[in-house]
């Protein structure tokens, strides 16, 4: 028995039978600052985080381009900052730019305001960089409050990882994924997640 066009398995674009989304956290310090804020003190650290946008992007983008496949890269904005000529790359090879926020922010305790002004400003930041405004999301601590669907739609946002617990695209205006199949208004991102 098949599964795909039912709630379950929603139809995908020209007939295919699945799609296999790609994303890449492009986090740098982050990644060890969010376990540990001391650490931008430590010498290793900064090497640690260096290494994802000077050395492992570039890898993984010769990857991704040898197997013709396009991934959607979700940047904090203080990490686009830090790497604009690998924003910059990912953009120009024709991958996806997603916001992850403006950076150590945590969604589930920020006010709507709050989480506006960090999503605006990553929003603008990273469209200033790559020459794409952001239509993705994936908060940066994977965590959210009742208000991040919301302000997400406001701003224009397509689509986000919000739901944890489910591999289809998630809905912005309820952070949970489509269980009827995509609204009527849907595009197929970089990666081929219906939207």
């Amino acid at each position: 028995m098949t599964m795909c066009g039912s709630p379950q398995n929603p139809p995908w674009p020209d007939g295919a039978r699945c799609a296999v989304v790609v994303t890449v956290n492009l986090d740098a310090e982050l990644f060890w600052l969010r376990l540990d804020e001391s650490c931008h003190e430590r010498p290793k650290t900064p090497s640690m985080g260096e290494y994802g946008p000077k050395r492992g992007a570039p890898r993984m983008l010769d990857a991704l381009e040898a197997a013709d496949v396009r991934a959607s890269w979700m940047i904090p904005t203080t990490v686009a900052e830090r790497y604009p000529g690998t924003v910059r790359d990912v953009a120009a090879r024709g991958h996806e730019i997603g916001s992850r926020g403006d950076g150590l922010e945590d969604y589930a305790t920020l006010d709507a305001e709050g989480q506006r002004r960090a999503i605006e400003r990553s929003a603008r930041v990273l469209e200033d960089i790559s020459g794409r405004r952001p239509t993705g999301f994936r908060p940066p601590s994977a965590e959210i409050s009742d208000d991040t669907a919301g302000v997400l739609s406001e701003l224009g946002f397509t689509w986000t990882s919000l739901a944890q617990g489910d591999d289809r695209c998630g809905s912005p205006d309820t952070g949970r994924p489509w269980t009827t199949g995509a609204p009527s208004s849907t595009r197929t991102t970089a990666t081929g997640c219906a939207v």
